[in-house]
Protein backbone atom coordinates (compact mmCIF):
# COMPACT_ATOMS: atom_id res chain seq x y z
CA UNK A 1 0.00 0.00 0.00
CA UNK A 2 2.94 2.29 0.72
CA UNK A 3 5.80 2.72 -1.68
CA UNK A 4 9.02 1.31 -0.28
CA UNK A 5 11.64 3.69 1.25
CA UNK A 6 9.32 6.64 0.72
CA UNK A 7 7.83 8.84 3.47
CA UNK A 8 3.97 8.79 3.61
CA UNK A 9 2.27 11.56 1.69
CA UNK A 10 -1.24 12.93 1.85
CA UNK A 11 -2.34 10.63 -0.94
CA UNK A 12 -1.00 7.70 1.11
CA UNK A 13 -3.22 8.71 4.04
CA UNK A 14 -6.21 8.99 1.74
CA UNK A 15 -5.48 5.54 0.32
CA UNK A 16 -5.24 4.13 3.84
CA UNK A 17 -8.62 5.65 4.75
CA UNK A 18 -10.23 4.26 1.59
CA UNK A 19 -8.71 0.86 2.15
CA UNK A 20 -9.66 0.71 5.85
CA UNK A 21 -12.97 2.57 5.79
CA UNK A 22 -14.97 -0.53 6.63
CA UNK A 23 -12.80 -1.24 9.65
CA UNK A 24 -12.97 2.40 10.80
CA UNK A 25 -16.74 2.54 10.40
CA UNK A 26 -17.21 -0.82 12.12
CA UNK A 27 -15.19 0.09 15.20
CA UNK A 28 -16.66 3.61 15.34
CA UNK A 29 -20.19 2.23 15.30
CA UNK A 30 -19.25 -0.46 17.81
CA UNK A 31 -17.74 1.94 20.33
CA UNK A 32 -20.58 4.42 19.78
CA UNK A 33 -23.10 1.71 20.54
CA UNK A 34 -21.22 0.73 23.68
CA UNK A 35 -21.19 4.34 24.84
CA UNK A 36 -24.84 4.71 23.92
CA UNK A 37 -25.78 1.61 25.89
CA UNK A 38 -23.80 2.90 28.89
CA UNK A 39 -25.53 6.27 28.61
CA UNK A 40 -28.90 4.55 28.93
CA UNK A 41 -27.97 2.29 31.86
CA UNK A 42 -25.71 4.75 33.71
CA UNK A 43 -26.92 6.36 36.98
CA UNK A 44 -29.07 9.42 36.33
CA UNK A 45 -28.60 12.56 38.43
CA UNK A 46 -31.49 14.87 39.27
CA UNK A 47 -31.13 18.37 40.72
CA UNK A 48 -33.57 20.64 42.54
CA UNK A 49 -32.77 24.21 43.58
CA UNK A 50 -34.02 26.79 46.05
CA UNK A 51 -32.96 30.38 46.69
CA UNK A 52 -32.75 32.28 49.97
CA UNK A 53 -33.12 35.99 50.51
CA UNK A 54 -30.13 37.87 51.99
CA UNK A 55 -30.16 37.70 55.80
CA UNK A 56 -31.43 40.81 57.57
CA UNK A 57 -28.77 43.03 59.08
CA UNK A 58 -29.74 43.79 62.69
CA UNK A 59 -27.93 46.24 64.82
CA UNK A 60 -26.66 45.31 68.24
CA UNK A 61 -29.51 45.28 70.69
CA UNK A 62 -30.27 44.36 74.24
CA UNK A 63 -28.08 44.73 77.28
CA UNK A 64 -24.99 45.16 75.11
CA UNK A 65 -26.46 48.26 73.46
CA UNK A 66 -27.16 49.78 76.87
CA UNK A 67 -23.61 49.13 78.03
CA UNK A 68 -22.11 50.20 74.74
CA UNK A 69 -24.02 53.49 74.87
CA UNK A 70 -22.48 54.10 78.26
CA UNK A 71 -19.05 52.63 77.39
CA UNK A 72 -18.63 52.58 73.58
CA UNK A 73 -15.32 50.74 73.77
CA UNK A 74 -16.89 47.59 75.18
CA UNK A 75 -17.09 44.85 72.47
CA UNK A 76 -20.20 43.21 73.94
CA UNK A 77 -23.06 41.43 72.27
CA UNK A 78 -25.67 39.81 74.54
CA UNK A 79 -28.21 38.11 72.33
CA UNK A 80 -28.11 40.73 69.59
CA UNK A 81 -27.48 39.63 66.01
CA UNK A 82 -24.41 40.66 64.25
CA UNK A 83 -23.98 41.26 60.59
CA UNK A 84 -22.46 37.82 60.03
CA UNK A 85 -23.83 35.98 57.00
CA UNK A 86 -25.49 32.87 58.45
CA UNK A 87 -26.03 31.20 55.07
CA UNK A 88 -22.43 30.22 54.32
CA UNK A 89 -21.78 26.82 52.82
CA UNK A 90 -20.14 25.58 56.04
CA UNK A 91 -23.41 26.02 57.92
CA UNK A 92 -25.78 24.86 55.21
CA UNK A 93 -23.73 21.70 54.60
CA UNK A 94 -23.18 20.93 58.28
CA UNK A 95 -24.16 17.73 60.05
CA UNK A 96 -26.69 19.70 62.12
CA UNK A 97 -28.61 20.77 59.00
CA UNK A 98 -28.42 17.29 57.46
CA UNK A 99 -29.57 15.60 60.67
CA UNK A 100 -32.46 18.05 61.05
CA UNK A 101 -33.58 17.28 57.46
CA UNK A 102 -33.22 13.56 58.17
CA UNK A 103 -35.34 13.73 61.34
CA UNK A 104 -38.01 16.16 60.13
CA UNK A 105 -38.72 14.28 56.88
CA UNK A 106 -38.26 10.72 58.23
CA UNK A 107 -35.81 9.89 55.44
CA UNK A 108 -34.93 6.59 57.09
CA UNK A 109 -38.23 5.29 55.66
CA UNK A 110 -37.32 6.28 52.11
CA UNK A 111 -36.78 3.46 49.61
CA UNK A 112 -33.71 5.28 48.28
CA UNK A 113 -31.92 4.93 51.63
CA UNK A 114 -32.90 1.33 52.39
CA UNK A 115 -30.07 -0.67 53.93
CA UNK A 116 -28.17 2.46 55.07
CA UNK A 117 -27.55 3.56 58.64
CA UNK A 118 -28.29 7.06 59.93
CA UNK A 119 -24.70 8.32 59.71
CA UNK A 120 -24.39 7.16 56.11
CA UNK A 121 -27.67 8.82 55.14
CA UNK A 122 -26.61 12.10 56.78
CA UNK A 123 -23.34 11.95 54.85
CA UNK A 124 -25.23 11.46 51.57
CA UNK A 125 -27.49 14.42 52.38
CA UNK A 126 -24.48 16.63 53.17
CA UNK A 127 -22.66 15.70 49.96
CA UNK A 128 -25.80 16.33 47.91
CA UNK A 129 -26.04 20.00 48.96
CA UNK A 130 -24.17 22.60 46.93
CA UNK A 131 -24.29 26.22 48.15
CA UNK A 132 -23.46 29.33 46.13
CA UNK A 133 -23.41 32.75 47.81
CA UNK A 134 -23.96 35.22 45.00
CA UNK A 135 -22.63 38.77 44.92
CA UNK A 136 -26.16 40.14 45.18
CA UNK A 137 -26.47 38.53 48.62
CA UNK A 138 -28.86 35.82 47.45
CA UNK A 139 -27.92 32.26 48.41
CA UNK A 140 -28.56 29.51 45.85
CA UNK A 141 -28.92 25.94 47.12
CA UNK A 142 -28.70 23.03 44.66
CA UNK A 143 -29.40 19.46 45.73
CA UNK A 144 -28.33 16.58 43.46
CA UNK A 145 -28.80 12.83 43.91
CA UNK A 146 -27.89 9.97 41.53
CA UNK A 147 -29.93 6.85 40.83
CA UNK A 148 -28.60 3.33 40.55
CA UNK A 149 -27.65 1.65 37.25
CA UNK A 150 -30.68 0.80 35.12
CA UNK A 151 -33.03 2.78 37.37
CA UNK A 152 -36.70 1.94 37.33
CA UNK A 153 -39.47 4.52 37.05
CA UNK A 154 -40.19 4.07 40.75
CA UNK A 155 -36.61 4.88 41.67
CA UNK A 156 -36.58 7.86 39.30
CA UNK A 157 -39.71 9.22 40.95
CA UNK A 158 -38.26 8.66 44.43
CA UNK A 159 -35.05 10.52 43.59
CA UNK A 160 -37.00 13.45 42.08
CA UNK A 161 -39.08 13.67 45.25
CA UNK A 162 -36.04 13.41 47.52
CA UNK A 163 -34.04 16.23 45.91
CA UNK A 164 -37.04 18.56 46.27
CA UNK A 165 -37.56 17.50 49.91
CA UNK A 166 -33.91 18.05 50.81
CA UNK A 167 -33.73 21.37 48.96
CA UNK A 168 -36.81 22.70 50.76
CA UNK A 169 -35.61 21.15 54.01
CA UNK A 170 -32.36 23.15 54.07
CA UNK A 171 -33.95 26.58 54.79
CA UNK A 172 -36.47 24.97 57.14
CA UNK A 173 -33.68 23.29 59.11
CA UNK A 174 -31.58 26.47 59.12
CA UNK A 175 -34.53 28.50 60.42
CA UNK A 176 -35.26 25.92 63.13
CA UNK A 177 -31.66 25.85 64.33
CA UNK A 178 -31.39 29.66 64.30
CA UNK A 179 -34.61 30.06 66.28
CA UNK A 180 -33.51 27.46 68.82
CA UNK A 181 -30.17 29.24 69.16
CA UNK A 182 -31.85 32.65 69.44
CA UNK A 183 -34.34 31.38 72.03
CA UNK A 184 -31.59 29.70 74.04
CA UNK A 185 -29.44 32.83 73.95
CA UNK A 186 -32.39 35.03 74.91
CA UNK A 187 -33.25 32.71 77.82
CA UNK A 188 -29.69 32.77 79.16
CA UNK A 189 -29.56 36.56 78.75
CA UNK A 190 -32.91 36.97 80.52
CA UNK A 191 -31.76 34.80 83.41
CA UNK A 192 -28.55 36.80 83.68
CA UNK A 193 -30.49 40.08 83.65
CA UNK A 194 -32.85 38.80 86.35
CA UNK A 195 -29.86 38.01 88.58
CA UNK A 196 -28.47 41.50 87.97
CA UNK A 197 -31.89 43.04 88.71
CA UNK A 198 -32.00 41.21 92.06
CA UNK A 199 -28.60 42.62 93.02
CA UNK A 200 -29.49 46.12 91.81
CA UNK A 201 -32.74 46.10 93.76
CA UNK A 202 -30.84 45.29 96.94
CA UNK A 203 -28.41 48.12 96.20
CA UNK A 204 -31.30 50.49 95.52
CA UNK A 205 -33.06 49.51 98.76
CA UNK A 206 -29.82 50.06 100.65
CA UNK A 207 -29.30 53.53 99.16
CA UNK A 208 -32.92 54.47 99.85
CA UNK A 209 -32.61 53.35 103.48
CA UNK A 210 -29.37 55.31 103.86
CA UNK A 211 -31.03 58.39 102.34
CA UNK A 212 -34.04 58.08 104.65
CA UNK A 213 -31.83 57.77 107.72
CA UNK A 214 -29.75 60.73 106.57
CA UNK A 215 -32.86 62.90 106.08
CA UNK A 216 -34.33 61.98 109.46
CA UNK A 217 -31.08 62.57 111.29
CA UNK A 218 -30.34 65.93 109.66
CA UNK A 219 -33.96 67.16 109.38
CA UNK A 220 -33.77 67.30 105.57
CA UNK A 221 -36.94 67.34 103.51
CA UNK A 222 -35.80 69.24 100.48
CA UNK A 223 -32.42 70.78 101.00
CA UNK A 224 -32.78 73.35 98.24
CA UNK A 225 -36.13 74.64 99.52
CA UNK A 226 -34.93 74.56 103.11
CA UNK A 227 -31.76 76.48 102.27
CA UNK A 228 -33.76 79.04 100.32
CA UNK A 229 -36.14 79.54 103.28
CA UNK A 230 -33.24 79.94 105.71
CA UNK A 231 -31.53 82.50 103.48
CA UNK A 232 -34.78 84.42 103.16
CA UNK A 233 -35.29 84.43 106.96
CA UNK A 234 -31.69 85.46 107.57
CA UNK A 235 -31.93 88.31 105.09
CA UNK A 236 -35.22 89.50 106.63
CA UNK A 237 -33.87 89.38 110.19
CA UNK A 238 -30.61 91.00 109.15
CA UNK A 239 -32.45 93.83 107.48
CA UNK A 240 -34.71 94.32 110.53
CA UNK A 241 -31.69 94.25 112.87
CA UNK A 242 -29.91 96.87 110.81
CA UNK A 243 -32.98 99.14 110.98
CA UNK A 244 -33.27 98.70 114.76
CA UNK A 245 -29.57 99.49 115.27
CA UNK A 246 -29.93 102.62 113.13
CA UNK A 247 -32.96 103.76 115.11
CA UNK A 248 -31.06 103.10 118.37
CA UNK A 249 -28.15 105.22 117.20
CA UNK A 250 -30.51 108.07 116.33
CA UNK A 251 -32.33 107.76 119.67
CA UNK A 252 -29.06 107.91 121.64
CA UNK A 253 -28.32 111.25 120.00
CA UNK A 254 -31.57 112.72 121.34
CA UNK A 255 -32.10 110.76 124.58
CA UNK A 256 -29.91 109.39 127.27
CA UNK A 257 -29.27 105.69 127.69
CA UNK A 258 -31.89 105.27 130.40
CA UNK A 259 -34.75 106.68 128.30
CA UNK A 260 -37.70 104.27 127.70
CA UNK A 261 -37.44 104.49 123.91
CA UNK A 262 -33.78 103.52 124.08
CA UNK A 263 -34.60 100.58 126.36
CA UNK A 264 -37.35 99.46 123.94
CA UNK A 265 -35.04 99.58 120.94
CA UNK A 266 -32.33 97.69 122.83
CA UNK A 267 -34.84 94.97 123.78
CA UNK A 268 -35.99 94.66 120.17
CA UNK A 269 -32.39 94.43 118.97
CA UNK A 270 -31.69 91.75 121.55
CA UNK A 271 -34.73 89.74 120.43
CA UNK A 272 -33.82 89.96 116.74
CA UNK A 273 -30.24 88.93 117.52
CA UNK A 274 -31.50 85.85 119.35
CA UNK A 275 -33.66 84.97 116.35
CA UNK A 276 -30.66 85.42 114.08
CA UNK A 277 -28.66 83.10 116.31
CA UNK A 278 -31.40 80.46 116.16
CA UNK A 279 -31.54 80.69 112.38
CA UNK A 280 -27.78 80.24 112.19
CA UNK A 281 -27.86 77.22 114.51
CA UNK A 282 -30.99 75.69 112.98
CA UNK A 283 -34.49 76.32 114.29
CA UNK A 284 -36.28 79.61 114.76
CA UNK A 285 -38.43 78.02 117.49
CA UNK A 286 -37.86 75.13 119.85
CA UNK A 287 -40.23 72.77 118.02
CA UNK A 288 -38.82 73.52 114.55
CA UNK A 289 -37.64 70.22 112.99
CA UNK A 290 -37.05 71.34 109.39
CA UNK A 291 -34.43 74.08 109.77
CA UNK A 292 -30.78 73.23 109.19
CA UNK A 293 -27.77 74.87 110.76
CA UNK A 294 -26.25 77.20 108.18
CA UNK A 295 -22.65 76.19 108.87
CA UNK A 296 -23.51 72.51 108.15
CA UNK A 297 -25.29 73.20 104.83
CA UNK A 298 -22.23 72.71 102.53
CA UNK A 299 -21.36 69.32 104.04
CA UNK A 300 -24.97 68.13 104.18
CA UNK A 301 -25.63 69.33 100.65
CA UNK A 302 -22.68 67.32 99.34
CA UNK A 303 -23.77 64.15 101.16
CA UNK A 304 -27.40 64.63 100.13
CA UNK A 305 -26.51 65.17 96.47
CA UNK A 306 -24.29 62.06 96.44
CA UNK A 307 -27.06 59.93 97.91
CA UNK A 308 -29.65 61.31 95.46
CA UNK A 309 -27.21 60.70 92.59
CA UNK A 310 -26.65 57.07 93.62
CA UNK A 311 -30.40 56.58 93.94
CA UNK A 312 -31.12 58.04 90.49
CA UNK A 313 -28.37 55.98 88.84
CA UNK A 314 -29.68 52.75 90.38
CA UNK A 315 -33.24 53.65 89.38
CA UNK A 316 -32.15 54.23 85.77
CA UNK A 317 -30.19 50.97 85.68
CA UNK A 318 -33.16 49.10 87.10
CA UNK A 319 -35.46 50.63 84.47
CA UNK A 320 -33.04 49.69 81.66
CA UNK A 321 -32.73 46.15 82.98
CA UNK A 322 -36.49 45.70 83.28
CA UNK A 323 -36.92 46.93 79.70
CA UNK A 324 -34.22 44.58 78.44
CA UNK A 325 -35.68 41.69 80.43
CA UNK A 326 -39.00 42.22 78.64
CA UNK A 327 -37.27 42.35 75.24
CA UNK A 328 -35.39 39.11 75.89
CA UNK A 329 -38.60 37.47 77.13
CA UNK A 330 -40.31 38.42 73.86
CA UNK A 331 -37.31 37.16 71.87
CA UNK A 332 -37.42 33.91 73.82
CA UNK A 333 -41.11 33.30 73.11
CA UNK A 334 -41.54 34.68 69.59
CA UNK A 335 -41.86 32.27 66.67
CA UNK A 336 -41.11 34.40 63.62
CA UNK A 337 -39.19 32.80 60.70
CA UNK A 338 -35.70 34.28 60.36
CA UNK A 339 -34.90 32.64 56.98
CA UNK A 340 -36.83 33.94 53.99
CA UNK A 341 -37.14 31.72 50.90
CA UNK A 342 -37.08 33.53 47.57
CA UNK A 343 -37.65 30.52 45.28
CA UNK A 344 -39.13 27.25 46.48
CA UNK A 345 -37.72 23.95 45.18
CA UNK A 346 -39.83 21.67 42.96
CA UNK A 347 -39.37 18.14 41.67
CA UNK A 348 -37.16 18.26 38.56
CA UNK A 349 -38.73 17.33 35.23
CA UNK A 350 -35.49 16.31 33.52
CA UNK A 351 -32.26 14.74 34.65
CA UNK A 352 -29.11 16.80 35.05
CA UNK A 353 -26.85 14.02 33.81
CA UNK A 354 -25.97 12.06 31.79
CA UNK A 355 -26.52 14.02 28.57
CA UNK A 356 -27.07 11.02 26.34
CA UNK A 357 -26.96 12.74 22.97
CA UNK A 358 -23.79 14.59 23.91
CA UNK A 359 -22.17 11.39 25.17
CA UNK A 360 -23.03 9.49 21.97
CA UNK A 361 -21.81 12.28 19.67
CA UNK A 362 -18.59 12.78 21.59
CA UNK A 363 -18.11 8.99 21.81
CA UNK A 364 -18.53 8.66 18.06
CA UNK A 365 -16.02 11.42 17.40
CA UNK A 366 -13.47 10.00 19.83
CA UNK A 367 -14.01 6.47 18.44
CA UNK A 368 -13.52 7.70 14.89
CA UNK A 369 -10.30 9.50 15.78
CA UNK A 370 -8.92 6.61 17.82
CA UNK A 371 -9.79 4.01 15.17
CA UNK A 372 -8.29 6.13 12.40
CA UNK A 373 -5.14 6.63 14.48
CA UNK A 374 -4.79 2.91 15.07
CA UNK A 375 -5.25 2.21 11.35
CA UNK A 376 -2.61 4.79 10.41
CA UNK A 377 -0.24 3.40 13.04
CA UNK A 378 -0.67 -0.16 11.78
CA UNK A 379 -0.46 0.73 8.09
CA UNK A 380 2.53 3.07 8.32
CA UNK A 381 4.65 1.87 11.22
CA UNK A 382 3.98 -1.88 11.28
CA UNK A 383 4.09 -2.40 7.50
CA UNK A 384 7.14 -0.21 7.21
CA UNK A 385 8.94 -2.40 9.74
CA UNK A 386 7.89 -5.51 7.77
CA UNK A 387 9.45 -4.08 4.58
CA UNK A 388 12.90 -2.77 5.48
Amino acid sequence: MLQENNNPTLSDYVQILKYSKRTIILFTVLFSCIIGVYAFIAPQTFTSATTLMPPEQRGTSGLSSILQNAIPALPLNFGGSSGTNLTTSDILTSNAIAECIYNDNKLSESVYFQGKVKGEIIGIIRSSILVENKRSGVTAINVSLPTKYIASETELGEVKKLVAIIANGVPTALDKIMREKSSSTAKKTRQFIERVITVQKKNLDSVQSTLQTFQEKNKIVGIDAQTQAMVTNSVGLGTELAKMELQLALALQEYNSSAPIVKTLQNQISTISEQMQRVQSGGMVTFDKTTIAIDSIPSLTKQYINLIRDQKILEQINMYLQTQRLQELIQEEKDIPSVQVLDKAFEPLERTSPKRSVMIILGAIVSLLCTSGCVFFYSIVIQKNNHP
